[in-house]
Order: structure tokens, then C-alpha cells, then sequence
């Protein structure tokens, strides 16, 4: 099993003998992205803007697929 550093994390699970994180009431907390700060019409717009610029990264990629096969 792979180690990172002395950290005891291992890349195929188990804690290492860490003792285990309480986990419990974190669903509560809200969303993580900052949204929550805002309001409604603002989370909005800031999720049309992250949507926009998940698409355009789409678009970009299959352009440059389509450039790479055409290439061949």
C-alpha cells in the first residue's frame, strides 16, 4: 500500500489507527459553495455563471477534439 508522507493516509482506505472523525449533523451545515451567504437571486445568477462556464469548457474541449481528428 502506497503511503503519502508520514500522514498514515493510505490510497486503498482504513484509518491507519487514527481514531475516526464524528461526522454526525454535517448535512446541516448548508452548501459549501458560498451560496448560502447570498441571496436567492444572486445564487442564481452565480449558478447560471458557473453553468456558463462549465458549457464553454464542453465546447472547448470538443473543438479541440474535433481539430485533433481532423488532423489525422
Amino acid at each position: 500500500m502506497l503511503q503519502h508522507g508520514g500522514s498514515g493516509v493510505g490510497l486503498m482506505g482504513g484509518n491507519q489507527g487514527q481514531a475516526t472523525q464524528n461526522t454526525a449533523g454535517y448535512g446541516s451545515m448548508g452548501p459549501v459553495d458560498g451560496t448560502a451567504a447570498q441571496g436567492p437571486d444572486q445564487a442564481v445568477e452565480a449558478r447560471k455563471q458557473d453553468i456558463g462556464e462549465i458549457l464553454q469548457q464542453i465546447m472547448n474541449i470538443t473543438d479541440q477534439s474535433l481539430d485533433e481528428a481532423q488532423a489525422r
